[in-house]
């Protein structure tokens, strides 16, 4: 079982969102985490992520557009580590 560790600036979205869909595919083989770079070190979610529950400044459709491409990169990320381990 491999650990990805999906990081952004703020832990603010795109690295929750990563991690989230990578577990989705993964299907309990392999294990995500995500994190901030600037998080302090409680370890808390960026506080705007708990208070909106929406996306806020971006259009519907460019979010689902980034969703989309996040989700293509970690079915190909669970793919080749399947790989890996299949071939260990």
């Amino acid at each position: 079982m491999a650990t990805a560790l999906f990081v952004c600036l703020h832990n603010a979205g795109r690295s929750q969102m990563s991690a989230a869909l990578f577990e989705r595919a993964a299907h309990g083989r392999h294990h995500a985490l995500s994190a901030g770079s600037e998080a302090g070190p409680d370890g808390r979610v960026h506080p705007p992520v708990v208070e909106g529950h929406r996306p806020k400044g971006l259009p519907v459709d460019e979010v689902r557009a980034i969703r989309d491409d996040i989700d293509r990169r970690v079915r190909e990320l669970v793919g080749e580590l399947d790989a890996t381990a299949e071939a260990a």
